[in-house]
């Protein structure tokens, strides 16, 4: 199945499947796990072996690596690839704090956008802009850089770690919340990757560890999610996406959606296949700006 039928430029932008659940720029995901643009990546049978509950395991993912944070009321966050806005919306309901939410999708913006109009507290704790975390940013006092399920987008990892470095404040953290390669990892299974996600970039877990270190963060936190991908996700994947996700996918877009969904389908097989191999694993990383 060619890449080319998820996401050439203009059909991602347009999104019609995302559309169809007013969340333009979410893609499949938004039948899945909604405006959490990332996998829920926790240790609970219960959820995973229900596919209704994938959402609120994405939420509960996304919490999770907030708790690590230690937010305070009043506290400045930089969302870094923050998709639709969704974690940047929990982080102001459960934490309190002000959010800056940036991507490169004009359209994810817009979706984001819209949201946060519905409620007050979003509308005025959450500032949307486009920016591309290889440049430098415009502010330098930041609590906190948070990277969460975007990392393998982005082609320079040093120019990202620097400006985020840069973008905090002193004693600031950076959170990266994100699936990586192992050094088993070949240069067929980043063909196999890039042809099914759109992206070349996938880091590699000992590379990012010792780009964080000289970049100047003392990294205070690591922990390996990869056995999520190995058993619950390898178990319940397949028969969970074709009860209940499937056919509503197919149904929001009789052209083109049997293709998207049985591409979303393939390519998370074959993660799940390099999740059983051990040459993809998941990590949760805190690191402090020295």
């Amino acid at each position: 199945m060619s890449a080319s039928i998820l996401a050439p430029r203009d059909y991602y932008n347009l999104d019609p499947v995302g559309a169809k659940r007013d969340l333009t720029g979410a893609g499949t995901l938004a039948y899945i796990t909604q405006d959490q643009l990332h996998p829920p990546m926790v240790d609970d049978e219960e959820i995973w072996q229900d596919g209704r509950r994938w959402h609120e395991g994405s939420i509960m993912h996304t919490l999770d690596a907030a708790a690590l944070c230690e937010f305070h009321p009043g506290q400045t966050v930089l969302d870094i690839g923050g998709g639709v806005g969704g974690p940047a919306r929990l982080l102001v309901d459960y934490f309190d704090v002000d959010v800056v939410c940036t991507s490169i999708s004009e359209e994810q913006l817009k979706t984001c956008q819209r949201i946060n109009a519905s409620k007050p507290a979003w509308k005025y704790h959450i500032k949307t802009m486009t920016h591309d975390c290889q440049k430098p940013f415009i502010r330098t006092n930041f609590n906190c850089v948070w990277s969460m399920n975007m990392l393998y987008h982005i082609e320079s990892k040093l120019d990202m770690l620097q400006n985020a470095r840069r973008s905090l404040d002193k004693g600031g953290r950076l959170m990266i919340d994100d699936w990586m390669l192992t050094p088993r990892a070949t240069q067929y299974d980043r063909k196999v990757l890039g042809h099914h996600f759109i992206s070349s970039h996938f880091a590699v877990r000992e590379d990012i560890l010792s780009l964080i270190a000289s970049s100047g963060f003392r990294i205070s936190h690591f922990q390996e999610l990869g056995h999520i991908g190995r058993t619950h996700l390898a178990h319940h994947f397949t028969e969970q996406f074709d009860k209940h996700f499937r056919k509503m996918i197919i149904e929001s877009n009789p052209e083109y959606g049997p293709s998207i969904a049985e591409h979303f389908c393939d390519a998370i097989t074959a993660t799940i296949d390099l999740y059983l191999q051990e040459k993809l694993t998941y990590c949760r990383i805190l690191a402090i700006k020295e």
